[in-house]
């Protein structure tokens, strides 16, 4: 389902949510039942472990087969350039593990760059009432204010919104998103329609639906 593509009324209805927010007790039967919002951390393997798998798969040890079948042709039938060979497979045995190890490091770090940057604490509207809760207790349901400056707590569905300006950087490499201007947008979710977990809010105090 996409719910950006819905209208505010039908957002809500989707999330058995309401214009109030959600009520204590179904915030935390809902808490209870998904958990909280936060990005879980996976225990890791030693650097070197991760670097010796890559050059110990399945195709790998193909690899280093085939190498050492050319150097063993070498040995038996020298100067047919079988050593050049083995010396080639083994390059691309080191290059390709190397490449497979810094890119699955990059977007380790990636990750916990992005927790670093999710806020602890977020505002909601529950039972009609303004609360600051920790961010770790949002539900699906649940309806944030958002103000200038804010990191966006979770995936949210805009609801409304005055002038809003949003921060790309961390999920696209844009600084800027568009904007809204004038009064209160009528269509907030006309274009994209959503605000991911990390981007930080330029202007504007929209409500947007998590």
């Amino acid at each position: 389902m996409r719910i950006h593509s819905l209208t505010v009324e039908q957002a809500l209805t989707s999330l058995n949510s309401s214009a109030g927010g959600l009520s204590a007790s179904e915030a935390a039967r809902r808490l209870a039942e998904f958990g909280p919002n936060h990005l879980e951390e996976v225990e890791r393997e030693h650097l070197l472990l991760r670097l010796a798998r890559e050059f110990t798969h399945f195709f790998a040890i193909i690899l280093w087969i085939g190498a050492a079948l050319a150097f063993f042709a070498e040995h038996f039938d020298p100067g047919q350039g079988m050593a050049r060979l083995g010396v080639a497979i083994i390059g691309v045995i080191i290059i390709n593990g190397v490449f497979s190890f810094w890119q699955e490091y990059k977007a380790e770090r990636a990750v916990a760059a992005l927790r670093h940057l999710l806020p602890q604490k977020a505002t909601a509207l529950r039972a009609g009432e303004i609360v600051e809760i920790l961010a770790s207790d949002l539900v699906p349901g649940d309806l944030l204010l958002l103000e200038e400056g804010d990191f966006v707590p979770a995936d949210c569905r805009l609801i409304a919104v005055f002038g809003l300006r949003v921060n790309l950087s961390t999920a696209g490499g844009r600084a800027l998103g568009g904007g809204g201007g004038g009064p209160r947008d009528r269509h907030p979710v006309a274009g994209h329609g959503h605000a991911a977990d990390g981007q930080a809010q330029r202007a504007g105090a929209p409500p947007a639906c998590s």
